[in-house]
């Protein structure tokens, strides 16, 4: 989504390009080529591609087939889509990727052909567009990968060959890029993975060869580097405890680990060791309550979790205790209902996915305050739920099922009323238009859907029947893939 329209990578009615980036307003007439980056029938976005909006600003790998794949960014214009800088001059190819934007740059990983693939710096102009240091000198390169933004600074791990792969931080600057702590000394390195931020911290897991694959936190120094807890304190073949699943609500931080005592349960973290505990052995002993799904709603956690009882049902936590309860059986005694895609629509509803057992896989929907969550049982197998505006509506869900007559089709649901199809975009056929990629952009969904004539296209809708039209026919019919 760039300034109000949708930015697409599709290809020609006429086969006379390949793929290529093009732009929508929601209209026949406003959905056109945006620039053929690769003159003719080569692909100027050969595959889709990781990317990054910076100030209203799309920045992508794009090949011209003069430079190869490079940095480039679109403003939506045809002149604002440019290659930024040619960073490995000539034919050869940068390969920028694994974006991140901060509050003033984007940062990627890409290499010039001298020295290997490094972090670099963007601005979206050649002159702010740089490397940010050759941490691996030579053409080898550092391979920074897992660039998690944090405020004006990135954290990324990178390798080298004095101390393997370990934790970097940058602000975009050579003096301000430097290595936060050498954990494993050597070469081995502890490859620091998963990340989120709570409290102006950093929390990562990494290995530092003695504890196994454990928690830390850090300010951005070596000093304030360091284990937040050791969990699995047992020493043996394996002697992590693996963190995973990592959200933050509030000042707390959520996860799943196995302490080797209580099996895979629901931890948090409040940056302290103290205060990195156990919430709650839902599944006593040894056993796994197999926390899931781990989804922030206001100021609780929301999650599908055993207890050896009711099968795989949906929880909520506080952090508390007592705040960590079965908060419904939706799927009565063993059986499991198997909440997921947990989507907040507001402050004060959520909705998900779960298994009913008379009307099985079907829409549901909670507040904090409810005894029981409401369930929609006219449509069969939800799946892909989006956030978007509806004018005149407000916020909703759109999501994709099967009532039984029409196939697999597009819908929305609101706070109050029952589940209405958008439209039936391919009548009488019992698979249905299958939509795919719900993309909000303003108060539209674009998606791609294929009506039976047109193969599978660019759709678009504002929420009603009438909005909900395909924008244009983008591939010649010979090429269309039959149903």
């Amino acid at each position: 989504s760039i300034n109000g329209h949708a930015l697409f990578r599709a290809r020609d009615i006429k086969g006379a390009q390949g793929f290529e980036l093009w732009i929508s307003d929601g209209t026949e007439e406003g959905t056109h080529l945006l620039k053929d980056i690769y003159p003719g029938v080569e692909h100027g976005m050969p595959e889709p591609v990781e990317h990054a909006v910076f100030r209203d600003t799309l920045f992508f790998r794009g090949n011209d087939g003069q430079s190869g794949a490079e940095l480039w960014i679109s403003d939506g214009t045809e002149t604002g889509t440019r290659l930024v800088k040619d960073i490995n001059p000539g034919t050869e190819s940068s390969e920028p990727g694994i974006f991140a934007a901060t509050d003033s740059h984007v940062y990627f990983q890409a290499t010039n052909g001298v020295t290997g693939e490094e972090l670099w710096v963007s601005d979206g102009s050649n002159e702010g567009t740089q490397i940010v240091l050759d941490i691996e000198p030579g053409s080898g390169g550092s391979k920074p990968y897992a660039i998690q933004a944090a405020g004006d600074r990135v954290y990324f791990t990178a390798e080298d060959t004095q101390h393997g792969g370990e934790l970097w931080v940058s602000d975009g600057t050579a003096t301000g890029t430097k290595l936060v702590r050498d954990i494993v000394r050597g070469r081995d390195g502890s490859w620091p993975r998963h990340k989120a931020a709570i409290g102006g911290k950093l929390v990562f897991t990494a290995n530092d060869g003695v504890h196994g694959i454990e928690l830390w936190i850090t300010d951005g120094t070596a000093e304030g580097t360091m284990l937040l807890k050791d969990i699995h304190p047992e020493r043996g073949p394996n002697p992590s405890s693996d963190p995973q699943g990592l959200t933050a609500v509030g000042d707390l931080l959520f996860f799943v680990v196995n302490d080797a005592k209580h099996g895979a349960e629901l931890w948090k973290s409040d940056g302290s060791n103290s205060g990195t505990a156990l919430v709650k052995d839902i599944f006593p002993g040894p056993a796994s309550s197999r926390p899931n799904g781990l989804t922030a709603f206001g100021n609780r956690l929301f999650f599908q979790a055993e207890d050896g009882t009711h099968g795989l049902e949906l929880w909520v936590s506080d952090g508390t205790v007592d705040g960590t309860y079965l908060f419904a059986d939706l799927n009565p005694g063993e059986a499991s209902s198997s909440p997921h895609e947990f989507v907040p629509l507001n402050d004060d509803r959520i909705f998900f996915v779960a298994t009913h057992p008379t009307f099985g896989k079907v829409l549901h929907s909670t507040r904090p305050a409810d005894p029981v969550p409401q369930v929609y049982a006219n449509v069969q197998g939800p799946s892909q739920l989006t956030r978007a505006t509806i004018a005149g509506i407000g916020p909703c869900i759109y999501f994709v099922g099967d009532d039984g007559m029409r196939g697999r089709e597009l819908w929305y649901v609101d706070a109050v009323h029952q589940p209405a199809l958008v439209k039936d975009i391919l009548s009488n056929h019992a698979a249905g238009s299958e939509p795919g990629d719900l993309t909000a952009v303003g108060d539209r969904l674009y998606f791609d859907a294929d009506d039976g004539t047109h193969g599978r296209e660019l759709f678009k809708t504002d929420g009603s029947g009438a909005s909900t039209s395909l924008v244009q026919d983008l591939q010649m019919p010979a090429s269309r893939e039959k149903r």
